[in-house]
């Protein structure tokens, strides 16, 4: 779907429909996420879950990096629209995506395709030398869940506080990122940057975020999830604060940025490694999606607020970022009342 969006882009004859293809794009790679994520989550062995689901993120900071440059390098030599067909590259992938992306064992038995699960899982410990347990299976198995059903096993009382605090999460994260990262070109200028300067700032804070997702995938099982998310988000907090007090200094100013980018990839990395881990297989990429469509409403809100901020205070960053501040400390209070830890448990174990 992405891929014939990023074509449908580069072909479309008005402004209309260029627009109708940028949201089918952008909803073909925001609904990878949740299936991705929890493949991944459900695959992986418990001790290296975590891990494994962090680096996935890490591949997502990886491919930013390389869309930004490719664009760079293409679009002036032939056009955006050019640059923009490139998207259509990724319907190469789909070969081998067929070819070498299992399904789920656990979707598997919790669809009830018990012999299908066995043979693919003696496929996988044949070929990879290693061992894949399984979950009980039930003699009964479940009859799959609507849309309904699932949304409201979400909010049901056994999910309900998981809910409720990644959903919490979430908004928090995407309300900081996507007004930051949106409005930071803008609000370097505004405090005294020259344009130069401030894309300069933002390819240094962008640089940071790779190695620091990179670092969280490696810590992430050793000192659990939540002491990550909280630490990260407090830690983000005071950073956001500082790089608004000190926006004109431009030594400072990338100091705290960096921070600021390096923290917020390591977070997000910990946080799709921990949502999906707090549901049952029937609704585990619902819940990753929905927390994560939830967050979609604070990108909405967040660049009204900065523009709102901005015309109160005359222009001046340190509101715009004593919100975001404000709003990051917030999110570390709410995961740590209402987070519970991961690492190491079966997710049998964690999603009861």
């Amino acid at each position: 779907m992405s891929a014939c969006a990023a074509l449908l882009s580069a072909l479309a004859p008005s402004y209309g429909l260029f627009v109708l293809a940028q949201i089918g794009l952008g909803a073909g790679v925001n609904g990878m996420t949740p299936a991705a994520t929890a493949l991944v989550t459900e695959m992986a062995p418990s001790h290296v879950r975590g891990r494994m689901t962090a680096l996935l993120q890490s591949s997502w900071v990886l491919g930013t990096v390389l869309a930004s440059a490719g664009a760079f390098l293409l679009i002036p030599l032939v056009g955006w629209r050019w640059g923009m067909a490139s998207g259509g590259l990724a319907l190469l992938y789909l070969g081998v995506v067929r070819r070498f992306m299992p399904e789920s064992v656990r979707y598997l038995i919790s669809r009830g395709r018990i012999a299908e699960a066995f043979a693919l899982r003696e496929r996988l410990e044949r070929r990879w030398d290693v061992a894949i347990a399984l979950p009980m299976v039930e003699a009964n198995p479940v009859t799959p869940l609507g849309a309904r059903g699932r949304l409201g096993e979400l909010w049901s009382p056994i999910y309900r506080r998981s809910t409720s605090m990644l959903w919490d999460m979430w908004f928090v994260k995407v309300f900081f990122y996507r007004g930051v990262w949106t409005w930071l070109p803008t609000l370097l200028v505004l405090a005294g940057h020259s344009a130069a300067a401030a894309r300069l700032a933002l390819l240094v804070i962008s640089l940071a975020q790779f190695p620091a997702t990179v670092a969280s995938a490696f810590l992430i099982d050793r000192v659990g999830r939540k002491p990550l998310l909280v630490v990260g988000l407090a830690i983000s907090s005071a950073a956001a604060l500082a790089f608004g007090m000190v926006a004109t200094d431009p030594i400072l100013n990338l100091v705290f940025g960096a921070l600021m980018g390096a923290l917020t990839l390591s977070t997000n990395a910990a946080a799709l490694a921990y949502t999906p881990e707090l549901y049952p297989t029937r609704v585990r990429a619902t819940g990753v999606g929905m927390a994560s469509s939830f967050g979609r409403i604070a990108a909405v809100i967040s660049p009204a607020a900065i523009s709102a901020l901005l015309v109160v205070a005359g222009g001046s960053l340190v509101p715009v970022f004593g919100m975001f501040a404000a709003a990051l400390a917030a999110g570390a209070l709410v995961v740590g009342i209402g987070g519970e830890e991961t690492a190491g448990r079966t997710l049998e174990e964690i999603s009861r």
